[in-house]
């Protein structure tokens, strides 16, 4: 039995696949839109003040206040990251 010979095309299929450029490095990771722009800035500033608290609570030993501080900087952190990291869709 012959084989077919096929011949090689430009790029194929799997070109479409590709992810594109403001997906992949350092740039998949900076919000995109001004509406993530503003909400990483904010969060960002809530949370270096939350971190600010957190070690004002720790040094004057205010009991729980630092576990509670953390707890609120972790969901904080999580928001800037959500801020940075979702895409604006057209």
């Amino acid at each position: 039995m012959a084989r077919k010979k096929s011949r090689k095309g430009s790029g194929g299929k799997r070109a479409n696949y590709a992810p594109s450029p403001s997906e992949v490095g350092v740039r998949g990771r900076l919000p995109v839109g001004w509406v993530n722009i503003s909400g990483f800035i904010l969060f960002s500033i809530v949370s270096l003040a939350l971190i600010a608290d957190f070690v004002r609570a720790t040094a004057n030993s205010r009991g729980n206040d630092p576990i509670a501080i953390l707890i609120v900087l972790g969901l904080s952190l999580t928001v800037v990251w959500l801020f940075a990291t979702t895409r604006v869709e057209d």
